[in-house]
């Protein structure tokens, strides 16, 4: 922010926005560092940088137990809920059972690694698909585990030697998790969340956005 963005910088700090330098530095930092500006223009009809002159702070809503809230803030005690922040009880909908297990789900014998990366493939934001699915492939075969992998768009050579096996996109977590050994994702909080509630195991490997924290 000091050497790109210094004018927004000092006036967040010194409170001439609506938006307080607390909210940027805790949630809204992507949308000035990340390569937002293409997306907000195109798409959400926004300007470039957002204005924190103009806007009011976004509401966000937090999904999650309070009880990690805490222990994040125990940790970190620079760490702090945006001022906008409103915080509820995880949310589920009911799991849905697909209507032909055996189409949906082609693991009777075993507990599969499940791979998804939701709506970061299905808008491109993954670099390079094949060499992620590539990676995962190498290394479910080096500990003899195979692959559920759910996809929006698929290769006949993702699934050479039978690693990698495609799995339905629609296909629910809430039903499929409970089925799984572990879950290879991107980190978004409500995979994240129904990985807490299956009590499986994951591996997050983050692509954009808050996904790093």
């Amino acid at each position: 922010f000091a050497r790109e963005l210094p004018d927004i910088l000092e006036a967040a700090k010194g409170g001439r926005t609506h938006v307080p330098w607390k909210d940027v530095r805790e949630w809204l930092w992507p949308i000035f560092t990340e390569a937002h500006g293409q997306f907000r223009e195109h798409f959400l009809q926004l300007p470039n940088i957002p204005d924190l002159q103009q806007a009011n702070p976004p509401q966000l809503f937090f999904g999650i137990h309070r009880v990690l809230l805490e222990h994040a803030q125990l940790h970190n005690d620079k760490w702090c809920l945006p001022s906008s922040a409103a915080v509820f009880d995880p949310w589920y909908t009911d799991p849905e059972t697909p209507l032909d297990h055996h189409t949906a789900w082609p693991f009777a014998d075993e507990r599969p690694v499940f791979v998804t990366f939701g709506s970061m493939g299905q808008h491109n934001l993954v670099d390079d698909p094949d060499v992620l699915l590539a990676s995962i492939r190498e290394a479910l075969e080096a500990c003899g585990k195979k692959g559920a992998v759910q996809w929006p768009t698929w290769k006949e050579s993702y699934g050479e030697n039978g690693t990698l096996t495609r799995v339905p996109y629609d296909l629910s977590f809430g039903w499929a998790f409970p089925l799984c050994c572990c879950a290879v994702h991107h980190g978004g909080i409500g995979t994240v969340s129904e990985c807490l509630r299956a009590g499986i195991p994951q591996v997050v490997m983050p692509i954009a956005f808050d996904q790093n924290f």
